[in-house]
């Protein structure tokens, strides 16, 4: 359902640059890049960017927990394709632990009662 790449270039087991590993799942991916397949598209965006305004990784979060609730094991980190992210600019990161848990709780309280425990 959503295919993110590597950050960076990562090593393999003998020290030297690794982009040919397989792809396999993960939870918790970092947003630079994804691609989302169309028929997941519906239940994961848009973004909610509203949900952004005193941290600007909610929105982000919010897709990792559906993605993760709606599509376990079919989130893949691609080792073959490496994104870099040298800088970031200036944006809000204001009390965010408290910004996941509240977009958590909201996602619980939206899920049928037997999904609601997908969401931590």
């Amino acid at each position: 359902a959503v295919g993110v790449p590597t950050l960076g270039p990562h090593a393999a087991s003998d020290g030297s640059p690794s982009s040919h590993g397989r792809p396999h799942t993960i939870a918790q991916f970092d947003h630079i890049f994804l691609a989302v397949h169309w028929q997941a598209a519906p239940a994961l965006l848009p973004y909610n960017a509203s949900l952004d305004a005193a941290c600007a990784w909610v929105s982000q979060s919010v897709v990792t927990l559906l993605a993760a609730a709606l599509f376990r094991s079919h989130a893949l980190r691609l080792p073959a394709v490496q994104v870099h992210n040298p800088s970031h600019a200036a944006y809000p990161k204001a009390d965010c632990l408290g910004a996941f848990a509240s977009a958590a709780a909201q996602l619980r309280t939206q899920a049928p009662e037997e999904a609601g425990n997908c969401f931590p």
